[in-house]
């Protein structure tokens, strides 16, 4: 969004700290100590109307397909279920201030749990479908770490070439759900076409599960954000060894 708002250029600030949240303060959450976020820039900002706006599901001021009007959204939602807050502050001309308040965790930190040996190895070939390049690489290296062999792509026109011209098995697509164009759930059902045998794991952020059950459908098999590359290739092995709803119906 600050790339956005700034097309000739600008300053982009980032500033993390510990806060102390007392009972009187108004954002409404719990008073105890939180780590505030605050993304700030120089851009062009926004006027009220847009502002009140910002943070609701698909709401965009971006043409084409440059935006789906979703980041907002799920930034406040992982906020708010996490029991912090998002406070939003912009003009026009005078640029925008994103501040996320995230509470603490108390006590020690605890070993994540073991992923399943059995989850660690596969040779199979998983499709993944993701157009944000950090995650992607992410899901690249967890899957050809554990053995998988893996074929890119950052676009559902792309994901379904792929599927076309590939020749061999593809055993399991993994796909985000928002993208620019062609859409996750509209490339698994175009994909799914050519490959029936296919299963289909889907990644997102959408915790709202009004937006969730209108892209996917009520029987997804749907892995959210964040998640650990643990945790990724123990689903992708699920969905191999049939694990219901791996193979759901698509909208």
């Amino acid at each position: 969004n600050a790339r956005d708002a700034m097309p000739d250029g600008g300053r982009l600030r980032l500033a993390a700290e510990e806060v102390v949240i007392g009972d009187d303060d108004e954002l409404g959450i719990e008073p105890g100590p939180y780590v505030r976020l605050t993304v700030s820039d120089t851009g062009i900002g926004m006027d009220e109307a847009t502002r009140a706006k910002a943070m609701e599901p698909f709401f965009t001021t971006k043409t084409g397909d440059r935006g789906t009007g979703l980041g907002l959204a799920i930034v406040y939602g992982i906020v708010k279920q996490s029991g912090g807050a998002v406070q939003l502050r912009s003009a026009l001309g005078e640029g925008t201030t994103v501040t996320v308040y995230l509470p603490t965790a108390e006590g020690e930190a605890t070993a994540a749990s073991p992923v399943d040996p059995a989850a660690r190895v596969g040779t199979e070939t998983v499709l993944v479908l993701e157009d944000a390049l950090p995650v992607a690489n992410v899901i690249e290296r967890a899957l050809r770490g554990s053995g998988y062999q893996v074929l890119m792509a950052s676009r559902g026109k792309d994901a379904v070439e792929l599927a076309r011209s590939h020749d061999g098995p593809i055993h399991v697509l993994v796909s985000d759900v928002m993208l620019p164009g062609m859409d996750g759930p509209s490339a698994a059902a175009e994909i799914s076409s050519l490959r029936p045998e296919i299963a289909v794991l889907f990644i997102t952020g959408h915790v709202d599960e009004r937006i969730r059950r209108g892209a996917l459908g009520e029987e997804a098999d749907v892995l959210e954000k964040p998640f650990r590359p643990g945790e990724l290739v123990e689903r992708v092995r699920r969905a191999l060894d049939g694990d219901p709803g791996a193979r759901s119906a698509l909208p």
